[in-house]
């Protein structure tokens, strides 16, 4: 006869053990969720910093170099403001760290894919965890989130 497995009984059928479980399986797929999601949108506002500063510079250089054939003129005080602007997008990036947030959350994310893995590995043909290894797991988890 097969293992039934825990995802087969209704939820109210279960133990106290399948229970937390299948808890601990929730939380590792939301925070999986999480991390996935706040690295998309921390990659985003990094890339669009650094274009910015990158389309500013040169917008900045156009205007000096032809503002440089005249008199002082329009373009040049445009280039002036410009780069009161750039140095402004150029001060989020050190101040919130974009891309180290970045890079912690993508870490993250492959730790909490390693620890599902660990846990599904431990689960496989079994209802439920044995509780020293869900509390292990557990553990495992909030460390993580620490991080």
């Amino acid at each position: 006869m097969a293992a039934r497995s825990m995802m087969d009984k209704p939820p109210g059928d279960e133990t106290e053990l399948e229970a937390r479980t299948r808890w601990l399986a929730a939380r590792i797929q939301e925070s999986l969720a999480h991390v996935a999601n706040n690295r998309a949108s921390l990659q985003k506002i990094a890339s669009r910093i650094n274009v910015g500063s990158t389309i500013l510079s040169g917008v900045i250089t156009i205007c000096l170099g032809l503002g440089l054939a005249s008199s002082p003129s329009k373009l040049s005080i445009a280039a002036f403001v410009l780069s009161g602007l750039l140095t402004l997008v150029n001060g989020l990036e050190p101040f919130f760290n974009y891309r180290a947030l970045w890079i912690d959350h993508e870490e993250a994310k492959y730790m909490f894919y390693k620890l599902r893995d660990r846990y599904n590995y431990c689960l496989a043909g079994r209802s439920e965890l044995p509780q020293d290894l869900l509390d292990e797991l557990m553990r495992e988890h909030q460390r993580i989130w620490i991080r």
